[in-house]
């Protein structure tokens, strides 16, 4: 015959259980872990690469994402972690002003999006 604190210590198991079944399950073991991806972008003026300026990249995935970057000596940035969602990417002149802007959308973990964004020379 159990006994009322058996019967109570049965019942916090099950629920226990129960819970542990309801939670999603993820490979690195965290919970609802953010889907994210990698930017690899270049950006040019019709002529070649653009050495050196500014870039900016926000995700429509996660409004506290914003990454500053600049491009390297082929013109090319890359921006690993970014959220899932549509992604924009400003490009600035020598004196602050957007010269050119490109989007696109990272939907699954793990993708690439590939952007080029032309601007003006």
């Amino acid at each position: 015959m159990k006994t009322h604190w058996m019967k109570r210590l049965g019942n916090v198991w099950a629920m226990a259980a129960a819970i542990a079944l309801l939670l999603p399950a993820t490979g690195n073991g965290a919970v609802g872990a953010a889907v994210s991806g990698t930017l690899k972008g270049v950006v040019n003026n019709g002529s070649g690469p653009v050495v050196g300026v500014r870039v900016t990249v926000d995700s429509s995935g996660d409004s506290s994402f914003s990454v500053k970057s600049v491009t390297a000596a082929d013109g090319t940035f890359t921006v690993a972690n970014t959220p899932a969602g549509t992604v924009h990417v400003k490009v600035y002149n020598g004196q602050g002003k957007v010269v050119g802007s490109g989007s696109g959308v990272l939907k699954s973990q793990g993708d690439v999006l590939s952007l080029t964004i032309k601007v003006s020379p």
